[in-house]
């Protein structure tokens, strides 16, 4: 697989994906979205892969957000929900919004600004380098700041700074300690050992039941939007046909029997669509 804006790597159970325009800060492009969108089919229906990193290229960015120059992927009108059947996002960026539930690590290195905060709303378990830089400049920018405070609300990311972030836009940038605090990620560490860091999270969660862990993506991105009775019965639904059905369970019962480790590449994958 051969792309021009992005680098993938594949590594043992893992995807490692790098945003790569360092010239431009690693801004997305129309051609970037395709290759993504292309990109995230391909890593959902490879069963060896376990786990994603997704990082930018270069020392100074990890993605500046959309690249003004390349306009707009879509009219206006016609992702409104008055134009089309059920909600559909502009730009189809992350793994989530292309039906990929594997579980995702962000390291952000630099600047992470506007769009780039998708990758970030959207992922599963977030790390900065020591001189990451958080800011959003859509509202300097004459640009609605609204899905990843949205986003990033529903990750009990503190609504007074989600509000400071947006109506202040480029003139309020959060450092990596502030991101910290406020949840934004969950560690820092020194950009030299960023990315060393990301994959070595990556593979203790792809030495894990893969499809459990996918289970626990998908479920929580959609139980949350079921209030507390609605979700947890439906987290219960999801547990229980993963257990019955996907054949990791009984893996693992019988490893931890006989005292060894679970040989997840043994229970049978289920097909790809055609």
């Amino acid at each position: 697989m051969s792309y021009q804006t992005l680098q993938y790597q594949k590594d043992g159970h893992k995807a490692i994906v790098t945003l790569d325009r360092p010239d431009l800060l690693n801004a997305i492009n129309l051609d970037m979205e395709e290759e993504l969108i292309d990109l995230w089919r391909e890593v959902r229906y490879d069963h060896d892969i376990r786990a994603i990193v997704i990082t930018g290229a270069g020392d100074r960015a990890f993605c500046a957000g959309m690249d003004v120059r390349a306009g707009r992927r879509r009219d206006a009108t016609e992702t409104s929900p008055i134009r089309r059947a059920g909600p559909r996002p502009a730009s189809l960026l992350t793994p989530k919004q292309n039906g990929c539930f594997k579980p995702t690590v962000v390291a952000v290195n630099g600047v992470c600004a506007a769009a780039g905060f998708y990758f970030v709303a959207y992922g599963d378990i977030i790390i900065c380098s020591d001189n990451a830089t958080f800011v959003d400049p859509h509202s300097s920018n004459g640009l609605a700041p609204v899905v990843a405070q949205v986003l990033f609300a529903y990750r009990n990311i503190p609504y007074s700074y989600l509000m400071r972030l947006g109506l202040m836009g480029r003139h309020e940038r959060t450092g990596a300690a502030k991101a910290l605090d406020v949840g934004l990620v969950t560690e820092v560490v020194p950009q030299a050992q960023l990315l060393e860091r990301a994959v070595e999270i990556a593979d203790v969660v792809s030495r894990n039941a893969p499809r459990a862990s996918q289970a626990l993506v998908k479920g929580m991105w959609e139980c949350l939007d079921l209030g507390l009775s609605g979700g947890v019965n439906q987290a219960w639904y999801i547990a229980e046909m993963h257990d019955q059905y996907s054949g990791e369970a009984a893996e693992g019962v019988q490893a931890f029997i006989e005292k060894r480790e679970p040989d997840w590449d043994a229970v049978q994958p289920p097909p790809k669509p055609e």
